[in-house]
């Protein structure tokens, strides 16, 4: 994450690795370079690959105003003023109500409920927590510690729960985005 000005770029790396007795089963890889000005999407450069098959693209670049997208899932002009991508690292996005899967471009119309308080163990660790909810297209739960850093997710895939938290909180990333 880096912050020059008014624009700021973030790079996200996912690497999951699934094995059962030794054995992989399942692997996700995904690239993901962002860049905001001014809290609005101006560019997006993602690859993700899932197990071995051919990895899905997501292009996006600003064109005056507006945001030229190519994907799997999309092609076309997107408006980004209230956007936010499936990163999730700022709890900002709460405040959108489309998100943009960085997976395959797929646009999700999504709300959210009061948060609740609760722990999410991040590591071996408790952290006190918010818990939000996320209602519509993207059935998910997103968790951001007392400081407003995201330190997990949680989700359902073929009837199993999935938790995914943050191996590194020692730099913030919250003030990047709020201080700007």
């Amino acid at each position: 994450m880096a912050r020059k000005g008014n624009q700021l770029t973030s790079r996200v790396n996912i690497d999951i690795d699934v094995k059962i007795f030794g054995m992989r089963v399942y692997r996700y890889r995904m690239n993901n370079t962002e860049v905001w000005e001014d809290a609005q999407l101006v560019s997006i450069d993602a690859e993700t690959r899932e197990n071995n098959d051919r990895p899905e693209n997501v292009r996006a670049r600003r064109l005056n105003s507006m945001l030229q997208l190519e994907s799997p899932r999309y092609n076309g002009i997107l408006d980004p003023t209230d956007l936010a991508t499936t990163t999730y690292w700022t709890k900002a996005f709460l405040e959108r109500e489309t998100w943009l899967s960085t997976q395959d471009g797929e646009r999700y119309s999504v709300s959210f409920n009061a948060p609740e308080s609760t722990s999410f163990l991040v590591g071996r660790q408790p952290v006190g927590a918010l818990r939000y909810r996320v209602q519509g297209d993207l059935p998910i739960s997103l968790y951001y510690d007392l400081n407003d850093e995201w330190i997990g997710t949680t989700f359902e895939v073929r009837g199993q729960s999935v938790r995914i938290y943050a191996e590194d909180t020692s730099q913030p990333l919250a003030p990047l985005w709020f201080n700007a």
